[in-house]
Protein backbone atom coordinates (compact mmCIF):
# COMPACT_ATOMS: atom_id res chain seq x y z
CA UNK A 1 0.00 0.00 0.00
CA UNK A 2 2.79 2.40 0.85
CA UNK A 3 4.17 3.82 -2.42
CA UNK A 4 7.54 4.52 -0.77
CA UNK A 5 7.93 0.85 0.15
CA UNK A 6 6.97 -0.26 -3.36
CA UNK A 7 9.60 2.10 -4.75
CA UNK A 8 12.17 0.81 -2.23
CA UNK A 9 11.44 -2.78 -3.29
CA UNK A 10 11.68 -1.89 -6.99
CA UNK A 11 15.09 -0.30 -6.38
CA UNK A 12 16.39 -3.63 -5.03
CA UNK A 13 16.48 -4.92 -8.63
CA UNK A 14 18.75 -2.16 -9.96
CA UNK A 15 21.86 -3.14 -11.92
CA UNK A 16 24.01 -1.42 -9.30
CA UNK A 17 22.78 -3.98 -6.76
CA UNK A 18 24.02 -6.87 -8.90
CA UNK A 19 27.49 -6.05 -10.25
CA UNK A 20 28.31 -7.91 -13.44
CA UNK A 21 24.74 -8.93 -14.19
CA UNK A 22 22.82 -8.15 -17.39
CA UNK A 23 19.68 -6.05 -17.83
CA UNK A 24 17.72 -9.25 -18.47
CA UNK A 25 16.47 -10.68 -15.20
CA UNK A 26 13.52 -13.00 -14.65
CA UNK A 27 11.78 -13.17 -11.26
CA UNK A 28 9.66 -15.81 -9.59
CA UNK A 29 7.89 -14.37 -6.55
CA UNK A 30 6.90 -17.30 -4.36
CA UNK A 31 5.49 -17.06 -0.84
CA UNK A 32 4.83 -13.38 -1.47
CA UNK A 33 1.66 -13.21 0.55
CA UNK A 34 1.47 -12.59 4.29
CA UNK A 35 1.64 -15.99 6.01
CA UNK A 36 1.91 -17.04 9.63
CA UNK A 37 2.25 -20.80 9.99
CA UNK A 38 1.76 -21.06 13.74
CA UNK A 39 -1.48 -19.12 14.16
CA UNK A 40 -5.13 -20.04 13.89
CA UNK A 41 -5.72 -18.03 10.69
CA UNK A 42 -2.45 -18.76 8.81
CA UNK A 43 -2.13 -15.07 8.01
CA UNK A 44 -1.44 -11.85 9.86
CA UNK A 45 -3.54 -11.15 12.97
CA UNK A 46 -6.81 -9.29 12.46
CA UNK A 47 -5.51 -6.29 14.37
CA UNK A 48 -2.42 -5.88 12.15
CA UNK A 49 -2.48 -2.46 10.52
CA UNK A 50 -0.93 -1.50 7.20
CA UNK A 51 -0.02 1.90 5.77
CA UNK A 52 -2.83 4.38 6.35
CA UNK A 53 -4.19 2.37 9.31
CA UNK A 54 -5.84 -0.13 6.96
CA UNK A 55 -6.66 -3.45 8.61
CA UNK A 56 -4.93 -6.48 7.16
CA UNK A 57 -8.18 -8.27 6.35
CA UNK A 58 -9.01 -5.40 3.97
CA UNK A 59 -5.83 -5.82 1.93
CA UNK A 60 -4.77 -9.46 2.35
CA UNK A 61 -5.61 -10.41 -1.23
CA UNK A 62 -4.37 -7.15 -2.75
CA UNK A 63 -1.00 -7.50 -0.97
CA UNK A 64 0.22 -9.99 -3.59
CA UNK A 65 -0.80 -7.64 -6.40
CA UNK A 66 1.21 -4.75 -4.98
CA UNK A 67 4.21 -7.06 -4.44
CA UNK A 68 3.92 -8.29 -8.03
CA UNK A 69 3.60 -4.74 -9.36
CA UNK A 70 6.61 -3.44 -7.40
CA UNK A 71 8.78 -6.31 -8.67
CA UNK A 72 7.72 -5.62 -12.27
CA UNK A 73 8.41 -1.90 -11.80
CA UNK A 74 11.90 -2.76 -10.58
CA UNK A 75 12.63 -4.82 -13.67
CA UNK A 76 11.23 -2.09 -15.93
CA UNK A 77 13.59 0.43 -14.34
CA UNK A 78 16.48 -2.03 -14.53
CA UNK A 79 16.02 -2.52 -18.26
CA UNK A 80 15.42 1.14 -19.00
CA UNK A 81 11.75 0.51 -19.79
CA UNK A 82 12.59 -1.13 -23.11
CA UNK A 83 11.45 -4.69 -22.46
CA UNK A 84 8.43 -6.16 -20.77
CA UNK A 85 9.58 -7.75 -17.51
CA UNK A 86 8.92 -11.37 -16.63
CA UNK A 87 7.72 -11.67 -13.05
CA UNK A 88 5.94 -14.88 -12.12
CA UNK A 89 3.87 -14.60 -8.95
CA UNK A 90 1.99 -17.03 -6.76
CA UNK A 91 0.11 -14.33 -4.85
CA UNK A 92 -2.13 -12.23 -7.05
CA UNK A 93 -5.34 -10.23 -7.24
CA UNK A 94 -7.62 -8.97 -10.01
CA UNK A 95 -5.45 -7.09 -12.49
CA UNK A 96 -2.19 -8.84 -11.60
CA UNK A 97 -2.00 -10.39 -15.05
CA UNK A 98 -1.27 -6.91 -16.44
CA UNK A 99 2.22 -6.95 -14.90
CA UNK A 100 3.15 -10.60 -15.35
CA UNK A 101 2.01 -14.21 -15.30
CA UNK A 102 0.49 -15.83 -12.23
CA UNK A 103 0.86 -19.33 -10.88
CA UNK A 104 -1.43 -21.17 -8.47
CA UNK A 105 1.32 -23.01 -6.64
CA UNK A 106 2.04 -26.69 -6.27
CA UNK A 107 -1.55 -27.87 -5.97
CA UNK A 108 -2.54 -31.50 -6.21
CA UNK A 109 -5.80 -33.40 -6.05
CA UNK A 110 -6.20 -36.92 -4.81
Amino acid sequence: LNPEIRSWWADKFSLSSYKGSTPSLYIWNDMNEPSVFNGPELTMPRDALHFGDVEHREVHNAYGYFFHMASADGLLKRGGGNDRPFVLSRAFFAGSQRVGPVWTGDNTAE
